[in-house]
């Protein structure tokens, strides 16, 4: 509990006071643990590292949909440079991005008629970086599994505490879990 003469004018707390470390903290042993899933399931070798990498990004990214609405665009141009970095030659290059192309589309079609109601313009991204990175049947798994799960969540929340006035949920750390699980494919 924060006394009142530590509080700031305004109400905000001090640094370091917000639970911004037990966040921090949370958001570590996540990604320890998913990075230790996917080395004991594919082995000490590049593919590891890329996807240890592709988890701390969706952690950092589901936390700040979380807290904000909103994902950055650092978040899909690193997933990007990191698929980009796993392809060694410009022959792996070119079904990568077939792969991102092919869920950028129809989900840019989707953002762009439902005017972001249905979906994020940082949901989109991100997923479109994904199936660059990890190629079209982890990114399609990653998106039924968020999906699916997401619905049940929504569900839940909405029907169960009568939260009737709540019409929108962070996507992103959907897409990280499933993501997680289509890792261990």
């Amino acid at each position: 509990m924060i006394s009142e003469e530590n509080r700031r004018p305004g109400g905000e707390n001090p640094p370091g006071r917000d639970g911004g470390t037990k966040r921090f903290f949370i958001s570590f042993l996540i990604v320890f643990a998913a990075s230790a899933v996917v080395f004991l399931r594919h082995g000490d070798n590049t593919r590891s590292i890329g996807y240890s990498l592709i988890c701390a990004l969706l952690t950092a990214a589901s936390e700040s949909d979380l807290r904000t609405k909103r994902a950055g665009n650092v978040f899909p141009l690193t997933i990007l440079a990191t698929g980009a970095a796993g392809a060694g030659t410009l022959r792996e290059l070119l079904p990568m991005l077939a792969s991102g192309l092919l869920f950028f589309i129809p989900l840019f079609l989707v953002w762009r008629l439902k005017k972001g109601r249905a979906l994020g313009g940082a949901d989109v991204k991100i997923i479109s970086s994904l199936a660059f990175a990890l190629g079209a049947r982890r990114a399609l798994a990653a998106l039924a599994v968020a999906a699916v799960s997401c619905l049940c969540v929504f569900a839940i929340r909405r029907f169960a505490k009568n939260r009737a006035e709540e019409k929108t949920l962070p996507l992103v750390p959907f897409i990280a879990a499933g993501t997680f699980i289509s890792m261990l494919l």
